[in-house]
C-alpha cells in the first residue's frame, strides 16, 4: 500500500535525485576548473605533455595531458611515449559521431603493447545548451538525448577492446563533459574558467575561454549546475578513477611488475632471441665454412705429398738418364765400344762437383716448386675464408659487444697461412736427402763390373757391340735410378709431411673461430634462459597479486 500521492511520490523522488546530485557535485568540489585545456575541435592546445595535481582520497596523483594521436602526431611520438610511461590508467576520449578510425586504432594499439597499463574508453556525447530542444523539461530532453546516445558506447568499447588486451581494457563511460564542466566551474556564485583577456598571445586559447563562457551561462540559464552535473555522468568517470587509485601502492606494483615483464618480453628477450638466432645462423655458416677449409687443405696436403714426391723421382730418374747415361755413359761406349771400369770411374769424378751440385739444385728446386705451390693453394683458401667470414658478419646485425670481428683470429689465420708460404720459399736442407756424387760413382761403375767382359765377347760389328752396350748400360742406369730414389724416398715424404703439418695450426686457428661464436652463442642462449626465468618469477608474482 502505498503512503504518498502519485505527485507526492513524484517530487519525493526529485528530491532524492536532488539531494544525490548535490552531494555529487560536493564531491567533486575539489576539481581546478578552468577550461584552459578544452578545446574547440578544431585545434589542438596540448603540444606537449602538461601535468596537473590532484588528491584523490587523501592520495596524491597527477593528471597528464597529452597531444591527441588522430591526424598526424608524428612529432608528438616521444611525448606520449614518455607520459605513457608514467601512466597507471590511460583515458582515450572520443565521439559517438566521429567514431575511432582504424589508423588511429593501429596507434592505439601499438602505444599499447609498449606501455603496460590499464584503459579507460570515455564516450563524450556532445549536448548543447542551445533552445534547440523543445521540450517543456528541458533537463528532461538533455537527459533523454544523453541515454540515447550512451547505448552507442558498445561501439567505441567494441573497437577498443579489439585492440586492447582483455586484463587492460576496463571500461568506456559515456559522459557529456561541456556541461558537466560548465556546472563544476562556479565558485561562489561565479564562474572559474579563466579570464580570456589573460591569454594575449594565444587567441584560440582566449576565444575558447570566450565560448566555454557564454555556452555556461545559457546551460546555467536553463537548469541549475546540480542538474548539468547530474546530466552530464562526470561522476561515472571519477567512480572510475577513484575505483583505479584504491589500492594504488598494489596497482602501481602489480602494474610495475607487469610493465617490467613485458619490458622483458617485448624488448630484451625478443631482440635477445633475435640475436641468438642470428649468430646460430653465423655459427652454423662457419662451422660449415671451417669444415670445407679443412677438407681443402687436407686435400691439398695430399697433392703436395704425391706431387713431390712425383717431381722429385722425375728429377732423379732425369738426372741418371740424361745427365749421366746420354751425357757420360753413352760417349764413353762410342769412344771405348765397351766399359772401361777405370776410365769411367776418372770420367765421373772428373764431372763429379759439377754433378753435386745439379743433382742438388735440381731436387731443391723440385722441392720448391711443389711447396709454393702448396703454400699458394693454402693462402687462397684461407683468404677465401677470411671473406667468407667477413661477409657474414656483414650480413648479420649485433649489438652485442662481446660479438665482434674482433673476437676472432682473422689476421692471425692469415698470419699463420703467410708462415707456410715463408717456410716454402726459404727451401729445404737437403743435404743428407741426396746420397752425393761420390757414393754414386761407385754405384754407377759397380753396375758395369761383367758387363765389359760380355760386351766384349760378341763377335759382332762394332755398331751393334755399342748398340747392344747401350741398352745394356740403360737397363743398370734404370737399376741405379730406382735403388737412389728408393733410398731417397723416404726422407722425401718426411719433408712433405714437415711441410704438411704446418697447417695445423691454420686448422686448429679456423676451428677457434667456430669455438668462438660457440661461446658468444652459450653466452646469449644463458641470458636469454635467466631473462625467461626472470620473466616466469614475475608473472607468477603478478598472479598472486589480488588487485
Amino acid at each position: 500500500m502505498n503512503l504518498f500521492k502519485p505527485r507526492q511520490v513524484k517530487l519525493i523522488n526529485a528530491l532524492i535525485r536532488h539531494i544525490k546530485a548535490k552531494q555529487n557535485l560536493e564531491n567533486s568540489s575539489y576539481f581546478q576548473v578552468d577550461g584552459c585545456i578544452i578545446g574547440n575541435g578544431s585545434q589542438d592546445f596540448t603540444k606537449s605533455h602538461t601535468s596537473y595535481g590532484l588528491n584523490i582520497n587523501g592520495e596524491k596523483a597527477q593528471l597528464i595531458d597529452i597531444p591527441g594521436i588522430e591526424g598526424n602526431e608524428e612529432k608528438f611520438i616521444d611525448i606520449i611515449k614518455n607520459a605513457l610511461k608514467k601512466a597507471h590508467l590511460v583515458c582515450y576520449v572520443a565521439k559517438e559521431a566521429k567514431g575511432i578510425e582504424e589508423t588511429t586504432l593501429q596507434k592505439i594499439k601499438d602505444y599499447m603493447q609498449k606501455n603496460v597499463t590499464e584503459m579507460v574508453g570515455i564516450h563524450n556525447i556532445p549536448l548543447q545548451p542551445q533552445k534547440e530542444y523543445d521540450g517543456d523539461d528541458y533537463v528532461e530532453d538533455i537527459t533523454k538525448k544523453f541515454n540515447e546516445a550512451n547505448k552507442k558506447n558498445s561501439n567505441i568499447g567494441e573497437k577498443l577492446q579489439s585492440v586492447v588486451p582483455e586484463d587492460m581494457y576496463k571500461d568506456t563511460v559515456g559522459i557529456s563533459a561541456l556541461p558537466g564542466i560548465c556546472a563544476l566551474a562556479i565558485h561562489n556564485g561565479k564562474t572559474s574558467f579563466a579570464a580570456p583577456e589573460k591569454f594575449p598571445n594565444n587567441t584560440a586559447v582566449a576565444e575558447s575561454l570566450k565560448s566555454l563562457r557564454r555556452e555556461q551561462r545559457t546551460f546555467l540559464s536553463r537548469a541549475s549546475d546540480v542538474d548539468l552535473l547530474e546530466v552530464s555522468h562526470l561522476n561515472n568517470l571519477r567512480n572510475v578513477i577513484i575505483d583505479s587509485c584504491n589500492n594504488a601502492p598494489e596497482r602501481i606494483k602489480k602494474a610495475s611488475l607487469i610493465r617490467l615483464s613485458k619490458l622483458l618480453q617485448d624488448d630484451y628477450l625478443a631482440d635477445i632471441t633475435k640475436q641468438k638466432t642470428a649468430i646460430g645462423e653465423f655459427r652454423n655458416k662457419i662451422q660449415k665454412r671451417t669444415n670445407s677449409l679443412r677438407d681443402n687443405i687436407g686435400n691439398a696436403r695430399d697433392q703436395l705429398k704425391r706431387n713431390m714426391e712425383h717431381s722429385v723421382k722425375n728429377t732423379v730418374y732425369d738426372f741418371f738418364y740424361q745427365d749421366i747415361l746420354e751425357k757420360i755413359i753413352y760417349p764413353h761406349i762410342e769412344r771405348h765400344v765397351k766399359i772401361d771400369e777405370d776410365i769411367l770411374n776418372r770420367e765421373l769424378k772428373s764431372e763429379q762437383s759439377r754433378l753435386n751440385k745439379k743433382m742438388s739444385d735440381d731436387i731443391q728446386n723440385a722441392i720448391t716448386s711443389s711447396s709454393k705451390d702448396f703454400a699458394e693453394r693454402i693462402q687462397n683458401y684461407v683468404s677465401d675464408y677470411q671473406r667468407g667470414m667477413m661477409l657474414d658478419f656483414q650480413n648479420i646485425s649485433l649489438e652485442l659487444p662481446e660479438f665482434n670481428a674482433e673476437s676472432f683470429d682473422f689476421k692471425q689465420l692469415g698470419s699463420a697461412a703467410m708462415t707456410i708460404g715463408s717456410y716454402a720459399i726459404s727451401g729445404f736442407a737437403i743435404g743428407n736427402v741426396f746420397p752425393g756424387i761420390g757414393t754414386l760413382v761407385g754405384t754407377i761403375v759397380g753396375a758395369f763390373v761383367g758387363l765389359v767382359v760380355w760386351v766384349a765377347g760378341w763377335f759382332t760389328s762394332k755398331e751393334t757391340k755399342i748398340r747392344k752396350a747401350k741398352s745394356n748400360a740403360r737397363d743398370k742406369i734404370e737399376e741405379c735410378a730406382y735403388e737412389t730414389w728408393n733410398k731417397m724416398s723416404g726422407k722425401i715424404r718426411d719433408i712433405a709431411n714437415k711441410l704438411a703439418s704446418k697447417t695445423d695450426e691454420v686448422i686448429t686457428l679456423a676451428y677457434r673461430q667456430v669455438e668462438s661464436a660457440n661461446q658468444s652463442y652459450n653466452l646469449i642462449s644463458d641470458l636469454e634462459s635467466k631473462i625467461k626465468k626472470q620473466v616466469k618469477h614475475l608473472d607468477a608474482e603478478i598472479e598472486l597479486m589480488r588487485v
